[in-house]
């Protein structure tokens, strides 16, 4: 059985995407504008919209932990 996948939520993936990417990025203290260039270029406004949600979200720059 073959699951279609709607326009409407191929465009909510696309909008949850570029908001976790928002996240990780400041997680990552990568440059905000940047990388919302990306998004730009992808074809629809609304995922820079949300991306910036994402990288503005309070309490999102938590440092990432790493081993030693």
């Amino acid at each position: 059985m073959v699951t279609r996948i709607t326009w409407r939520k191929r465009w909510a993936i696309g909008q949850k995407a570029a908001f976790e990417a928002g996240l990780l990025s400041r997680r990552y203290g990568l440059e905000r504008d940047r990388i919302a260039e990306f998004f730009s270029e992808y074809g629809n406004p609304q995922t820079v919209v949300y991306f910036y949600a994402g990288y503005d979200t309070p309490g999102s720059n938590e440092a990432v932990r790493t081993r030693p």
